[in-house]
């Protein structure tokens, strides 16, 4: 049986946490470097700032000062201020895992058209998220040791472990909520590209956010030692934070990009014409032709559906018949 506070068992987390954070570190950055335009975006004037943002950008700066304040506490060879570092450490995690779910949370909002039965229950679980989150802030502990750095001396693994198994509930609360609508949006319709994209999103990101808090919730909830009850924590803050913030650029960068009206038509012939429609027009953005060149007003991309109706339910519709996939 593994004595989890013996010395050397300890010694040997200490180097597995290092190595850990340096890899993340590795991904994070690579991650911001590569996504920095969007930023810049928003500084030029393309992109029109609105609230929705302000998680976005919480969330993705924080996680960078952990990052930044874990290689501090792992590397740095002078004696540290522990205890205020690890506040800033916890500070951080606790701001990436509750900005992540608030993302999720908006979009789902935004789809359910920011009724009011779905945006109040979804505050007050998020309410409830950042007590828990906040609550943590000022509960581990740490002191320097010469040749290992700041070391974890206390933690609330049982508090961890809550934190970690209500973001899990919150996150799959999201995830019914946008599943539900979108399902019940399309029924007996051709799916949009926006729907298709916000729908595949929402379920890819879902289960990654699943995946990474699984074993941080499990691993504090055992309360080995106070260095495993937090070494799994700054990996599912990471990647819940690379997956909230794709899933907010590629909603974006879809909504600058294809300026489109998408109709589903349905069109029996002689009869009658049944037609959904979904609006999507960019701020000072122009469709584009085949070969490249801009081009003014908007995008129709229609469809017809066969449908059954009686020879008699209706006078016969005057419309001429048209080529299933037209753009005019």
């Amino acid at each position: 049986m593994v004595d989890w506070n013996s010395p050397a068992e300890l010694a040997r987390e200490r180097i597995a946490s290092s190595n850990l954070v340096h890899v993340l570190a590795g991904i994070y950055i690579w991650e911001f470097l590569n996504s920095l335009y969007f930023e810049w975006a928003y500084i030029t004037g393309k992109k029109r700032f609105n609230w929705p943002m302000i998680p976005y950008f919480l969330g993705r700066y924080s996680a960078l000062g952990a990052i930044i304040g874990s290689l501090i506490s792992d590397d740095v060879p002078t004696e540290l201020n522990c205890a205020a570092l690890m506040t800033f450490l916890t500070a951080c995690g606790s701001f990436m895992i509750g900005f992540s779910s608030i993302n999720f949370a908006i979009r789902t909002m935004v789809i359910w058209s920011m009724r009011w039965y779905c945006v109040v229950p979804l505050c007050f679980l998020m309410a409830g998220h950042w007590a828990l989150l906040l609550q943590n802030i000022f509960m581990t502990t740490a002191r320097w040791l010469p040749g290992a750095g700041c070391f974890t001396l206390n933690t609330t693994a049982l508090g961890l472990a809550a934190t970690f198994i209500y973001s899990i509930c919150f996150d799959f609360i999201v995830l019914a909520l946008c599943t539900y609508k979108l399902i019940g949006r399309t029924h007996g319709y051709r799916r949009s590209q926006l729907v298709n994209l916000v729908f595949q999103d929402g379920l890819i990101y879902f289960i990654i956010a699943f995946l990474v808090n699984v074993p941080a919730a499990v691993v504090a909830s055992l309360q080995l030692n106070p260095l495993m009850d937090i070494m799994f924590t700054l990996p599912a803050s990471i990647v819940s934070v690379i997956a909230a913030s794709r899933a907010v650029r590629r909603l974006s960068n879809f909504t600058k990009e294809s300026p489109a009206i998408y109709m589903t038509v349905t069109n029996p012939g002689d009869l009658g014409v049944v037609a959904q429609t979904h609006l999507n027009v960019p701020d000072s953005s122009k469709p584009s032709d085949r070969s490249g060149k801009s081009m003014d007003g908007v995008q129709f991309q229609m469809s017809t559906v066969p449908t059954m109706r009686g020879r008699y339910d209706s006078e016969p519709s005057r419309e001429p018949k048209s080529d299933p996939s037209t753009l005019v």
